[in-house]
């Protein structure tokens, strides 16, 4: 759990900064995090963080 505040710490900041980039490789982190202990609502809440980062990334 001390890894996921981290990554969301680290996001946060990224968001704020309007690092899309950065954002959207912690958002894919966060939900591989969810995905490997099973909570498939946070992981597909995170996928669609992470494509919209993607999206905004190019």
């Amino acid at each position: 759990m001390k890894q996921y505040q981290s990554w969301l710490a680290e996001y946060l900041v990224s968001r704020r900064d309007g690092d899309h980039a950065m954002s959207a490789a912690l958002a894919e982190s966060i939900s591989e995090f969810w995905q490997a202990r099973g909570d498939q609502a946070e992981h597909a809440k995170w996928q669609k963080v992470y494509r919209e980062h993607c999206q905004q990334a190019v």
